[in-house]
């Protein structure tokens, strides 16, 4: 049994080696050449162009063994760098070198590569040399290197996918054969950043929301990718991801006390995600962190608190505030009354009121007496509670 298995995982071995060699190694580079280079819709062939296409369709014809030394030549010829094909021949080595993962010779014909500034195959070239990278410490640099080449381009600059092929099973290669596989299709940059699915020829690590996410998990939280992300994943229907990127959003609003804006993040997330017990438990925070800082009372100077005697005061409430209070019971409440209500629990702590109506109202209460040094941490559980369910109310009339 364990023979036979053996000699399975040698001839899966084998396949694997076989199917990840076999395209590079039978790639036509000549009509690879002239298939890339019709999607940037270039001039007609010059005489340097039919030089470097003859030379190519010999190498071509060689051994597999001498052809990419050849073609490395043809790329170091000055008077090439001046043909129409010749980042085309670049993109096409450069994706080579990436299924080889060879890092140093990349590097070097990427100086080449980035020379030529209308290159329609300067992004995927970008993309490839991330892929080659994904295993080492260099990803990261990559990866910041195509997010400053999408900042800083015009949104109308016209791209197209790395083409990676493949599976998990077998592993991934950049395609390096255009002469009898799939072309790639044409598109804008803009096009690429607002697409909420992989775009044709790209894969989910090499769309923008792939990116996206891969630079959150290497360079920590950014409010500003969080954001875009957020907006990709609800374009997409992705609820799940969207709602995590809403709730990490309104947890880093709220800590740098952006309150407003929190609550816009939680809310959306709430709807997408309405069990989800971390992410209720922060809205309702963060709705009380709002009410809690009602404006109720930020209108006029703070008055100074009136004398009282021991006669002609008021000393009722309008309700028993150790107790939670529903929403039922407020139904017969008029807005005034809730207002009034809401802000009796404050007062019932000493808070100085600044709004005129509020200092005169509860002034006239015999319990009120006025604490200076009050803060709304002193607000017991059910204070709280009953703050959110009277201004739930309010905030229906």
């Amino acid at each position: 049994m364990l023979k036979n298995l053996s000699i399975t995982l040698v001839l899966a071995s084998a396949l694997l080696g076989i199917l990840l060699t076999a395209s590079p190694s039978d790639a036509n580079v000549k009509d690879s050449v002239v298939k890339l280079d019709a999607l940037g819709m270039k001039s007609a062939d010059s005489d340097i162009d039919n030089q470097l296409l003859k030379a190519i369709g010999i190498i071509d014809g060689m051994d597999q063994r001498e052809r990419w030394s050849q073609l490395r030549k043809l790329l170091d010829m000055k008077k090439f760098t001046y043909s129409k094909y010749y980042d085309e021949l670049l993109y096409i080595y450069m994706a080579h070198l990436a299924n080889g993962k060879n890092r140093k010779e990349m590097d070097y014909l990427w100086d080449k590569m980035r020379d030529i500034k209308d290159s329609i195959h300067i992004f995927p070239a970008m993309l490839i040399r991330m892929f080659s990278q994904k295993d080492s410490t260099y990803y990261n640099a990559e990866l910041k290197r195509t997010f400053e080449y999408i900042k800083i381009s015009p949104s109308k600059t016209k791209i197209h996918g790395p083409m990676i092929e493949g599976n998990f099973l077998f592993g991934y290669s950049v395609q390096e054969d255009f002469s009898m596989n799939q072309v790639p299709k044409v598109f804008t940059l803009k096009d690429y950043m607002e697409s909420a699915v992989p775009l044709d020829g790209f894969s989910e690590n090499t769309q923008y929301a792939g990116l996206l996410v891969q630079y959150l998990e290497k360079n920590g939280f950014s409010a500003p990718v969080a954001e875009t992300l957020a907006l990709l994943f609800e374009k997409g229907g992705n609820n799940g991801e969207a709602a995590e990127m809403h709730h990490k959003l309104a947890e880093y609003y709220n800590n740098i006390g952006s309150y407003d804006t929190a609550f816009n993040h939680i809310k959306k997330a709430s709807a997408m995600l309405p069990t989800n017990q971390p992410i209720q438990e922060l809205k309702k925070k963060i709705e009380l962190t709002l009410v809690l800082q009602s404006s109720d009372d930020t209108n006029a100077p703070s008055p100074a608190p009136a004398v009282k005697t021991s006669s002609g005061c008021d000393d009722g409430y309008f309700f028993d505030h150790s107790r939670h209070i529903s929403a039922d019971q407020l139904k017969d409440k008029s807005k005034k009354e809730l207002k009034l209500m809401r802000n009796e629990i404050f007062a019932t702590h000493g808070r100085p009121f600044r709004s005129q109506d509020l200092h005169d109202y509860f002034t006239a209460k015999c319990w009120y007496k006025v604490n200076i040094d009050y803060t709304d941490t002193v607000l017991t559980s059910a204070d709280r509670d009953n703050i959110l369910t009277i201004r739930s109310v309010e905030d229906s009339r």
